[in-house]
C-alpha cells in the first residue's frame, strides 16, 4: 500500500453509468457502468528503458490489475457485483510514473437495494442512493 505520513490515500472515484433498470417489485436498482480509480502512487518509478509497457504518451497499461495495490472499496447498497466479460475481463490498470498517478478501470454491473413508498402514487418520486465505503474503516486498522 502506498505510504502517506498524512493519512489514508485520497482515492477520486467516476461512475459512468451505461445502464439504470429499476425493479418496483423487488426495489433492486441495476446498473452497468464503467467504474474507475485514480490514485497516487509515490513507489511506482519506471521509463521507457526499464519498461517495454509504457505507451507514447507517457503511461504504461497492466492487463493484470492484481499484480498492484488497489484501493478496497465497495458498494454499501450493492447487494450483488458481477464485473463484465467478454472474451476476457474489461478491466485494466494504467501507470502514470511521471507523476505518479495509477488508474483502475473495469466495467461493473451491480444491484443496489432501493427501498421505495409508493404511497403517494402516482405522483411518487423515489431517490436510491449509491454510497461508496472502504473496508478499512481507519487508518490504524491498515498500519
Amino acid at each position: 500500500m502506498p505510504t502517506n505520513s498524512s493519512g489514508p490515500v485520497n482515492t477520486e472515484i467516476q461512475l459512468y453509468f451505461r445502464d439504470v433498470k429499476v425493479n418496483d417489485l423487488t426495489q433492486v436498482m441495476t446498473v452497468d457502468m464503467t467504474f474507475r480509480m485514480k490514485w497516487h502512487d509515490p513507489r511506482i518509478s519506471f521509463t521507457r528503458t526499464t519498461s517495454p509497457f509504457i505507451m507514447s504518451d507517457g503511461w504504461a497499461m497492466l492487463n493484470d490489475a492484481s499484480v498492484a495495490w488497489i484501493p478496497d472499496v465497495f458498494f454499501r447498497q450493492g447487494s450483488n457485483t458481477r464485473r463484465e466479460k467478454t472474451v476476457k475481463a474489461q478491466s485494466y490498470l494504467r501507470v502514470f510514473p511521471s507523476t505518479p498517478n495509477m488508474l483502475y478501470s473495469t466495467r461493473l454491473t451491480v444491484d443496489f437495494a432501493c427501498p421505495m413508498n409508493f404511497q403517494g402514487y402516482p405522483h411518487d418520486t423515489q431517490t436510491c442512493g449509491l454510497t461508496l465505503a472502504s473496508c478499512k474503516p481507519h487508518s490504524a486498522v491498515i498500519a
